[in-house]
């Protein structure tokens, strides 16, 4: 038997889509070509991206657990309630790992200092756990509406 998503439900799966962009675009602009000479601009333009991110992140992540989602999953399917703590548990550390990327980019002097690929490396990583994180809650919104009841005999 297959419950009814809710708008809330159904506006968290377009926040996920908007997320999904907004990641596309800070691997793009992270791997563009550097010149040295536009160092200092890029990483202001890109750090303010990351800021941007991070605001749209806490917005998400706000209607998540205070906007009615949380609620939704708990109403429709009770059991959800560790999950639905471990997951926003991970909404801070996400948030807290960002804050070190943008602070590690605001500090790094050079395009070719050895610490750049690292940052890179470190955006890479971010960007899959916070993929993993969303594919986590589509299948915890799976798993709540389509509840397999059995087969009638």
């Amino acid at each position: 038997m297959e419950a009814r998503k809710t708008d809330i439900t159904l506006k968290i799966e377009k926040e996920h889509e908007a997320l999904k962009q907004l990641m596309n675009t800070i691997i793009q602009e992270m791997h563009q070509p550097i010149p040295e000479d536009g160092f200092d601009a890029w990483k202001l333009e890109f750090v303010w991206r990351l800021r941007d991110f991070r605001n749209q992140l806490l917005k998400h992540f706000e209607l998540e657990e205070h906007g009615g989602f949380a609620e939704d999953m708990l109403r429709i399917k009770p059991e959800n309630h560790t999950r639905l703590k471990e997951l926003e548990a991970e909404h801070q550390e996400i948030i807290d790992t960002l804050d070190g990327i943008i602070a590690a980019l605001k500090a790094l002097g050079c395009r070719d200092c050895d610490q750049f690929p690292g940052i890179r490396a470190q955006i890479e990583q971010l960007l899959k756990r916070l993929e993993a994180h969303e594919a986590a809650e589509r299948d915890l919104i799976q798993s709540t509406y389509l509840q397999d009841f059995g087969a009638a005999d």
